[in-house]
């Protein structure tokens, strides 16, 4: 019940890496429902180093892709490009993303970018992007 019944929510990428080493893999399986509320800077921080970014986020998107009863994902990313450097591209934000298919629902909102998601129309994700500021 604990693992289908709840929504986990997660804030930070490492807390999403670190899911197959502390939760036995049966009940991973059995996590249905799950929210990530990312910050750009939250997923700049991942690791302390920018360079390690595509491979360590790529990690995580396959660990929720291989969760056999996911049903529900929602992913809220925020994103102001032009407060934080290094800019890493959307694209390479939500690439990753496409892992995961097995969700009957899956959203994606982006908030404060202006760049074009035009490409992702074939993504397994509904995206909803918000242009504009949120301090």
């Amino acid at each position: 019940m604990l693992y289908s019944c709840n929504v986990f929510e997660f804030q930070d990428p490492e807390t999403i890496f670190q899911l197959p080493r502390r939760i036995l893999p049966h009940r991973l399986n059995l996590i249905a429902s799950i929210q990530v509320d990312l910050s750009y800077m939250e997923a700049l921080q991942f690791n302390h180093s920018c360079d390690h970014f595509p491979k360590e986020w790529e990690s995580c998107w396959r660990i929720i892709a291989e969760l056999q009863g996911l049903r529900e994902l929602r992913v809220d990313i925020n994103m102001f490009f032009e407060l934080y450097k290094p800019h890493i591209p959307l694209k390479t934000i939500l690439d990753p993303l496409r892992a995961v298919k097995g969700a009957k629902i899956f959203e994606v909102s982006i908030h404060g970018t202006m760049e074009a998601v035009t490409e992702f129309w074939d993504a397994p994700f509904d995206a909803v992007v918000m242009v504009g500021r949120e301090y």
